[in-house]
């Protein structure tokens, strides 16, 4: 029937308090000021909220988290990618969860997602910093292809 589909729900929010709007709103909007603040004040923002092992070794436990708010400013489509899979799927698995459960997967896909790569950058000697929302993305994804 056409009321199973999840987009035909009652509880179905589109509204403002959307997590999924909240988060896609939050991404872009410090992709932004994040474009701004390297154009006009060369100013890298990855030196401070990107996780790496230098950070968190330094007592930068903020980074675990920070860094998936973060993109590429020199590759736009970094964030397009990242913000198309987050939209996509989140309105899916949005209706299925609810805004609370919603944050907690995409909160705990960026943590799990960086405290995963922490040793493998020491292993390697990885000094670049990491950015972005992948982490959350696959979660999002894994989490679709199970309700599915």
């Amino acid at each position: 029937m056409i009321y199973d589909r999840p987009y035909m729900r009652s509880e179905h929010d589109h509204g403002r308090g959307s997590a999924l709007i909240w988060t896609l709103a939050v991404t872009i909007g410090v992709f932004v000021l994040q474009s701004i603040l390297v154009a006009w004040f060369d100013v890298s923002v990855d030196r401070w909220l990107g996780l790496s092992v230098p950070a968190v070794q330094s007592g930068w436990l903020w980074t675990t988290l920070s860094y998936g708010l973060l993109h590429s400013t020199s590759n736009p489509f970094h964030v397009i990618f990242n913000a198309l899979c987050i939209y996509f799927l989140g309105r899916e698995v949005l209706p299925r969860l609810g805004n609370n459960r919603f944050l907690i997967l995409y909160v705990g896909a960026i943590l799990l997602g960086g405290l995963g790569w922490l040793p493998i950058a020491m292993m390697n000697g990885i000094g670049v910093p990491l950015v972005g929302a992948s982490a959350a993305v696959f979660a999002l994804l894994t989490v679709f292809a199970c309700l599915s």
